[in-house]
C-alpha cells in the first residue's frame, strides 16, 4: 500500500502549491485502461546539420471511445538541447474547451544524472482565456493550461503526461478526430492507439502514412494502432496547392456517409419558417427596390456582406451552430454561419430556392478523399436558385460588385450541400474568370526630354481583381498610397516625381476599378559599354504572377489558376529614331503567353498576355515548367538602346540581364507579391508592395 499512499502524496501536495480553482483542471493519475511507453532516453543527441533545439523522443497519444464518453490521453518527452529550446519548450500548455472538456495533469518529471525527478512539486500553473483566434475575429472561450515548471535545464530529458477528456455534444452523439503523424521536426518515436467500444462503428484511414494495425479484443473492444519510429522531419516547401498536405495523418469517424452528415446539418441549420417579423421586413424592403429575382439576389448578397460585419461569438455549441437570423440581424455582426442562415432567410422570405453548403478554405476538393465528418469543413456559403442556375455567394466577402450571377467564390472545389436527401458532395464551380483580369497600360514619353522620360499609368481591374483593389482601396487614404508609391521607387533607385495626383474610378456595379498615375521620371539610362546605354522595358505584373523554381522540389508548385493578366507598353520616341519589331508565343501546358509589338512612327507599342490553365506543376514537370518559364522570359524581354549605331536591341546584354533576373525572380516568390507591380517603371522586375490581393 505504501506506493498508493506516497502517490496521493504528491498529487494533492501541488494542488495547494498551484492555488489553482478551475473545476475543468485536476491532478490525478494515468488512467488505467492505457498501454504506458518507457521514453527512449538513451537515444543520441543528433549533431551538426540534424541538430534541432528540442529533441522529440516520445508522441503518444491514445484515445478511448465508448458510447457516450471519450477520453484522450497524451504523453510526449523530449530532450532540452539548446538554451533556445530551454526558453521555448519548459512549460505545459493544454488547450481545452470547458463548454464540454476537462482536463487531468498525470506526471511532470525530467530525466537527469540517471534518474528520474519530479516537477510536479513547486510548478506553476494557471488557466487562461488565451482567444488565439480573436486577431480572426473569432471569439470561442476555449481555454489554456499552462504548467511552467521549475529547475529544467539544457540537457533535461522532459516528461509529461496528461488527458482530455470529453465529447462535443454539437455532434448528437457522433465522434471524429485526426491526428498529425509528424511534424517540422523528428521524432523518434510516434504512437497512436485508438479504441471503441462495441456501440461505436468507427472507421479509420491513413494519409500519407503506415495503415494502421488492427484488432478484435476479448472485451468486444476494437483497436487501431499506429507505431512509427524514427519519423524524419517534414520540409514544407513554398507555394503549396491548397489541396495539398504535406504532413501525413491520421483520421477517425463514425460518421457512416455525405448522407449522414448531410442528415445532420440540416437540423444544425434549420431555416426559421416562417420568416420572423425583422427578416421578412428587411426582405419586402430589398424586393421593393428590385422587384426582379436577380436584382433581389444581388441585393440580398450585397446587403449581407455590406451591413453585417464579420465576428463570430462561437461559444459552445455556437462552434457549429448559427444564431438564429433575427439576432444576428439586430446584432448587424456574426461569423460565416449566421450571415449565411441570415441570407438564406432573407431569400426563402420572398419565395427563392436557398440554402448553405459547408466547405473547406484549408483542405479545398482534398475533402473528398477524407472519411465523413463535419470537421472536415471549416466555412459555409450560400446557394441560391435564380432561372433554373445554381449561383453560388460567401457572404464573408465585401466590397463585391457587379451581377450576383458573376459573383466571385473562392476555388473550394467541394461542398456538402445541407438539403433534405443530399447522399454526396457536390462540385463547387469556378467563375469564368477565377481570379478576375488587370490589364496594365504604360506609356513612356521621351519626346519632350529624352533623359527624363514622362510616365503615365493606367491599370484596370475586373471582377475578383477590382474587389480585392476595392477592399484595399478602403483602408488606404490616397496620400499614403502616393507616399507608398513614391517610397517603393526611391528604394529602387528610380526617383520618380507625381505629375498629378493618384486618380481612382470605382464602378461597383460593373465591378471596376481603375487606378491613374502621372510621373516625371529622373535619368534612368543605364550604361551598357562607353557608347552605349539602355532602357528596359518589363512586363513586370506579368514576371510577378508565376513563380520560379528554387533548387530541388519534391512538392507541387502552386500556380494562380484562372490567372488573365495583360500588359500594354507605349513608347513614344523622336520619329527619326529605329524600333525594331518583335513576336513571340509561348505555349504549354500551364500557361499561355504572347508578345507582340506595334511599331509606328515615332511609337512602338508592346502587347503582353498571360492566361494561367492549371493550379499546379507536379514534381515531375519542374524542369519543363522552368524552361518554358525562362522561354516566356526571354519573349518579353524588350529594351531601348542608344548610342553607337543608334536604337536596337542588345540581345547579348539582355541575356545576362535576363539570367540575373530569372534567379532574383525565384527567390521573390517567397515574399508578397504586388498585382501593382506592372504600374509602374521598374528595372529589375522587383515587386510593387502597396496594392498586393489578399491571400
Amino acid at each position: 500500500m505504501l506506493a498508493p499512499l506516497l502517490l496521493a502524496a504528491l498529487i494533492s501536495f501541488p494542488a495547494q502549491s498551484w492555488e489553482l480553482d478551475d473545476p475543468h483542471v485536476q491532478l490525478a493519475p494515468a488512467p488505467s485502461w492505457i498501454e504506458p511507453s518507457e521514453p527512449p532516453v538513451a537515444s543520441p543527441v543528433p549533431q551538426g546539420m540534424a541538430r534541432e533545439s528540442v529533441q522529440y523522443l516520445l508522441v503518444d497519444d491514445q484515445v478511448r471511445v465508448s458510447a457516450d464518453e471519450v477520453e484522450r490521453y497524451a504523453h510526449t518527452t523530449y530532450r532540452i538541447v539548446t538554451r533556445e529550446g530551454l526558453d521555448l519548450m519548459s512549460r505545459l500548455e493544454v488547450v481545452f474547451d470547458p463548454a464540454w472538456s476537462s482536463v487531468e495533469l498525470h506526471e511532470l518529471r525530467v530525466w537527469r544524472g540517471g534518474a528520474w525527478h519530479d516537477r510536479l512539486e513547486g510548478a506553476h500553473a494557471t488557466v487562461i482565456q488565451e482567444e488565439a483566434a480573436l486577431w480572426q475575429h473569432i471569439f470561442d472561450g476555449t481555454r489554456k493550461l499552462v504548467v511552467v515548471m521549475p529547475d529544467i535545464r539544457v540537457g533535461d530529458v522532459v516528461d509529461m503526461a496528461w488527458s482530455v477528456d470529453g465529447l462535443d455534444p454539437v455532434f448528437d452523439g457522433h465522434y471524429s478526430e485526426a491526428w498529425p503523424m509528424a511534424w517540422g521536426v523528428p521524432a523518434e518515436q510516434r504512437q497512436l492507439r485508438l479504441l471503441w467500444s462495441s456501440e461505436r462503428d468507427i472507421h479509420v484511414q491513413s494519409y500519407d502514412v503506415q495503415s494502421p494495425q488492427l484488432r478484435s479484443l476479448d472485451d468486444g473492444w476494437q483497436e487501431a494502432r499506429w507505431d512509427l519510429r524514427h519519423q524524419l522531419a517534414v520540409l514544407e516547401e513554398y507555394e503549396l496547392p491548397v489541396d495539398y498536405e504535406p504532413y501525413p495523418w491520421a483520421q477517425a469517424a463514425d460518421f457512416s456517409s455525405w448522407a449522414e452528415v448531410a442528415d445532420w446539418a440540416v437540423d444544425v441549420y434549420a431555416v426559421p419558417s416562417p420568416a420572423d417579423p425583422a427578416v421578412q421586413a428587411l426582405a419586402d424592403q430589398l424586393w421593393a427596390q428590385t422587384g426582379a429575382p436577380d436584382l433581389f439576389l444581388t441585393a440580398a448578397a450585397r446587403w449581407v456582406q455590406d451591413e453585417v460585419r464579420y465576428f463570430g461569438i462561437e461559444l459552445g455549441d455556437a462552434s457549429h451552430v448559427p444564431h438564429h437570423p433575427t439576432q444576428v440581424l439586430q446584432r448587424r455582426y456574426g461569423d460565416c454561419k449566421d450571415k449565411t442562415l441570415l441570407l438564406v432567410s432573407l431569400l426563402r422570405a420572398r419565395g427563392l430556392q436557398a440554402w448553405p453548403a459547408l466547405v473547406s478554405r484549408g483542405e479545398g476538393a482534398a475533402i473528398g478523399g477524407m472519411l465523413p465528418s463535419p470537421t472536415v469543413f471549416d466555412h459555409v456559403i450560400a446557394v441560391a436558385v435564380v432561372d433554373g442556375r445554381e449561383i453560388w455567394i460567401d457572404p464573408t466577402e465585401s466590397d463585391q460588385g457587379g451581377p450576383v450571377a458573376e459573383t466571385w467564390v473562392p476555388a473550394f472545389g467541394k461542398a456538402l450541400p445541407i438539403q433534405a436527401g443530399v447522399r454526396a458532395l457536390a462540385d463547387v464551380p469556378l467563375p469564368l474568370l477565377p481570379l478576375g483580369r488587370a490589364t496594365v497600360r504604360h506609356r513612356y514619353d521621351f519626346t519632350d526630354n529624352p533623359d527624363e522620360p514622362s510616365l503615365v499609368v493606367q491599370t484596370r481591374f475586373e471582377g475578383h481583381r477590382a474587389e480585392e483593389i476595392r477592399r484595399l482601396l478602403a483602408d488606404i487614404s490616397l496620400a499614403r498610397l502616393q507616399d507608398d508609391f513614391l517610397d517603393h521607387y526611391a528604394q529602387l533607385g528610380t526617383p520618380v516625381s507625381p505629375e498629378a495626383n493618384i486618380t481612382i474610378r470605382d464602378d461597383r456595379d460593373g465591378n471596376v476599378v481603375e487606378i491613374g498615375e502621372r510621373y516625371l521620371m529622373a535619368y534612368a539610362w543605364q550604361p551598357i559599354d562607353e557608347e552605349q546605354e539602355q532602357f528596359w522595358l518589363p512586363p513586370a505584373a506579368i514576371f510577378d504572377w508565376l513563380p520560379g523554381v528554387v533548387g530541388s522540389r519534391s512538392q507541387p508548385l502552386a500556380l494562380p489558376l484562372g490567372l488573365d493578366e495583360h500588359e500594354h507598353i507605349t513608347v513614344q520616341v523622336d520619329p527619326d529614331w529605329e524600333l525594331e519589331e518583335v513576336e513571340a508565343e509561348v505555349v504549354c501546358p500551364w500557361f499561355e503567353f504572347t508578345t507582340v509589338s506595334e511599331p509606328g512612327d515615332g511609337t512602338m507599342h508592346l502587347a503582353y498576355h498571360l492566361r494561367v490553365l492549371k493550379d499546379r506543376v507536379e514534381p515531375h514537370e519542374l524542369s519543363a515548367y522552368q524552361a518554358s518559364l525562362q522561354e516566356m522570359h526571354e519573349a518579353a524581354d524588350y529594351a531601348l538602346v542608344r548610342g553607337g549605331s543608334g536604337w536596337a536591341i542588345p540581345w547579348d546584354f539582355i541575356e545576362k540581364v535576363l539570367a540575373f533576373l530569372v534567379a532574383v525572380f525565384a527567390v521573390m516568390v517567397a515574399v508578397p507579391v504586388s498585382v501593382f507591380a506592372a504600374s509602374v517603371l521598374v528595372w529589375l522586375g522587383m515587386p510593387r508592395r502597396a496594392l498586393k490581393p489578399k491571400d
